[in-house]
């Protein structure tokens, strides 16, 4: 398993340059096949197109049947906002159905892409400290997340390379 976050890794890193944002990815090397890769508190901070380029490499970096987990904060909870690296725009789930080949081809077929995951439904991590929702059973939550800003901190995907 290869797990990129910005606790535990070097390799990720936002510099300045004469006050323009600078990404440098030596994670975007070829590695040895992976089974799973986790990219926690670090996609949200790389620009538009590179975080396309992020999802490509992922795709050629797992295993057939492998998975990626990615967690990003939730683009209506305003901790997506509080971080000066965080890079325009916020993600929601929906970014990630740009994953999918079909998608891409039916909706906007020259995004010039070769990923083709599948992708789990989103998972949402919840503030403990915010009873309103955090004591909530799942029905309800959902019902939030859909009517409420800041109901959700983070969003966590799962992307599924076929077998």
């Amino acid at each position: 398993m290869l797990e990129i976050s910005r606790a535990k890794t070097k390799e990720f890193q936002l510099d300045y340059k004469e006050g323009e944002l600078v990404e440098t990815h030596p994670w975007l090397v070829q590695r040895a096949p992976q089974d799973q890769i986790k990219i926690m508190g670090v996609f949200h901070l790389v620009s538009s197109k590179g975080r396309l380029e992020l999802l490509d490499w992922i795709y050629d970096t797992l295993k057939p049947g492998g998975q990626a987990i990615i967690q990003v904060p939730c683009w209506y909870n305003g901790r997506a906002y509080a971080d000066p690296g965080v890079q325009w725009p916020p993600l929601s789930w929906e970014f990630f159905m740009l994953a999918n080949k079909g998608m891409r081809d039916a909706n906007i077929p020259y995004l010039d892409m070769h990923c083709d995951f599948s992708l789990a439904p989103p998972a949402f991590g919840y503030d403990n400290n915010d009873t309103f929702v955090a004591l909530r059973n799942d029905e309800t939550k959902a019902v939030l997340l859909s009517r409420n800003v800041n109901t959700a901190t983070e969003i966590f995907m799962t992307l599924s390379k076929p077998a």
